[in-house]
């Protein structure tokens, strides 16, 4: 998944809001967190891994949350939510999969915005928390 312009996220088309739940013990958010400007605004956005959270009923499956700057800061109002239940984001939704226990914003295309790269304890399946 990867952001590649003012627009917004795309992955291989538009990606959309994640509905994700409400905290719960052992979700982990903030497990993982990166910054970089993902929109060109000059501003630094925050990629926040939460490697434990529930999707449907799929515990364990994970999600990341974007979260944009702004002059006054993060602002929690624009924040956007992905795991691989969200259009655009490749792979099937899993059970343990751990979706966002690693996430890293890195230059990766030379467009001169942040591209996002998110990883999971168990993308292979070999462990399916069992």
């Amino acid at each position: 998944m990867k952001f590649p312009g003012r627009a917004g996220p795309s992955f291989p088309g538009r990606l959309r809001r994640a509905r994700t739940n409400a905290a719960e013990p052992g979700d982990g958010f903030g497990v993982a967190v990166c910054l970089g400007d993902i929109n060109g605004d000059g501003r630094a956005d925050l990629a926040v891994g939460t490697y434990g959270e529930t999707t449907g009923d799929q515990s364990r499956a994970g999600a990341v949350t974007i979260l944009y700057g702004s002059t006054k800061g993060l602002r929690t109002s624009a924040a956007q939510g992905f795991t691989r239940a969200t259009a655009g984001v490749p792979g099937v939704l899993r059970r343990a999969e751990q979706f966002g226990a690693a996430v890293a914003l890195t230059y990766a295309n030379g467009d001169g915005l942040a591209d996002l790269f998110v990883g999971a304890h168990d993308a292979d399946t070999v462990h399916d928390g069992r």
